[in-house]
């Protein structure tokens, strides 16, 4: 879906993701969030390893994993709901709509 493009009901990606903050989905799923200078921090609710500091930063409308094997991980609420629900972009997509 690109960007800024306008979905069934006349909202676009954008629009959808600013309206869905992630701190309010990370609350909501259970994960503490500690308020740092410019954002949140907390550990990653992705999985896949150890995290006993915190590593998870969530910055505006972005979040960004620091220590994710692989290499550092980051997206919006839609890639976090695709990796955590098992979602499809499509149906990440839909259910944020449904939320806004």
């Amino acid at each position: 879906m690109q960007r800024g493009r306008a979905l069934g009901n006349g909202m676009n990606r954008d629009e959808i993701i600013a309206g869905n903050p992630l701190e309010n989905y990370l609350k909501r799923i259970g994960v503490y969030l500690r308020r740092s200078r410019n954002g949140y921090l907390c550990r990653c609710p992705l999985g896949g390893h150890e995290d006993h500091h915190p590593s998870f930063q969530v910055r505006n409308e972005r979040w960004t994993c620091w220590s994710h094997p692989g290499g550092m991980t980051s997206g919006t609420i839609i890639g976090l709901l695709m990796a955590i629900e098992g979602l499809s972009c499509g149906d990440a997509m839909r259910k944020l709509q449904r939320r806004f």
